[in-house]
């Protein structure tokens, strides 16, 4: 038996917080997320992580994710969605 990865990563939604694959309209949230000196001291982000790295992880993202690779997701409250 064969299991296959979708080529979309689902949203997942309780109505309070949604996980959903990271999009292009993602990248000044996520930018601004990893200027925070904390992130790379305890992810592999690296330490000067510039506008242009953040892009090519998320334009990248749904490539890595057709290919089984591990799905990054934005998590976003009720409010965020709005």
């Amino acid at each position: 038996m064969t299991s296959r990865w979708p080529a979309v990563a689902p949203v997942l939604s309780d109505g309070v917080v949604t996980l959903r694959g990271l999009v292009p309209d993602d990248v000044d949230a996520v930018f601004a997320a990893c200027q925070d000196p904390e992130i790379p001291r305890f992810t592999n982000v690296p330490s000067r992580y510039l506008r242009e790295h953040v892009e090519s992880f998320v334009n990248d993202h749904g490539a890595g994710v057709c290919r089984g690779e591990p799905a990054h997701t934005a998590t976003l409250t009720r409010e965020q969605l709005r």
